[in-house]
């Protein structure tokens, strides 16, 4: 169990595509830490997660935006997210509005 803490996540993508539709690649990253007493002393525990993004992305006339991408987490440094897991995969789809 951790008390406190602080997350730090951070994407960058690049859009290459006409109009309306994209194909996005990018890298994206998380960093956390926090203070762990489950030992009965504090420790200060950090982690950080490697992210590429591939993905396709849609705009409509509206401003409209669908997106639909795989952005799988790797382990690289400090504590395991979950357990001794060094690759999550990870699949989204979202939609919004662009601005």
């Amino acid at each position: 169990p951790l008390s406190g803490g602080i997350v730090i996540p951070h994407q960058f993508s690049l859009n290459l595509g006409q109009r309306e539709s994209y194909f996005e690649l990018g890298a994206a990253g998380s960093y956390w830490t926090g203070l762990s007493n489950a030992s009965g002393f504090t420790e200060r525990l950090y982690s950080y997660q490697l992210s590429p993004l591939i993905g396709y992305r849609r705009q409509f006339f509206n401003k409209l935006v669908f997106r639909i991408y795989a952005n799988p987490l790797f382990h690289i440094a400090g504590e395991y997210y979950l357990e001794n897991w060094t690759f999550i995969p990870y699949l989204g789809i979202s939609m919004g509005r662009a601005f």
